[in-house]
């Protein structure tokens, strides 16, 4: 767990999931269509921003995840570990929160 390279892959791990989160965001903003096919749950756009964000979540989710066990396996804290926690956090903790709040609290 004292890995640099590991330390290195959870912080990439985290800023590539608000990458495809927002890049994501952006293309269905400026390429997707916003008008619903006949019988459709939803239109192309809202589709593609809601795939870019699960998947960004996902991404963040994990290295959020991996971010605390090494922190909390290890035995001397690295700074990259605390970022990588800090920059997936920002995004995972939040979301989290809401996703619990809307499946039990409606």
């Amino acid at each position: 767990m004292d890995s640099p390279l590991l330390h290195r892959a959870l912080l990439a791990l985290a800023v590539l999931g608000w990458a495809v989160a927002f890049t994501g965001f952006v293309h269905a903003r400026l390429f997707a269509s916003d008008v619903a096919p006949p019988r459709a749950v939803m239109s192309a756009q809202t589709f593609s921003e809601l795939a870019a964000f699960s998947a960004g979540f996902l991404l963040v989710l994990v290295a959020f995840a991996g971010s605390i066990l090494a922190l909390l396996a290890s035995s001397q804290h690295s700074a990259t570990v605390a970022i990588a926690a800090a920059v997936s956090g920002v995004y995972a903790v939040p979301v989290a929160a809401l996703l619990l709040h809307a499946a039990f609290f409606k």
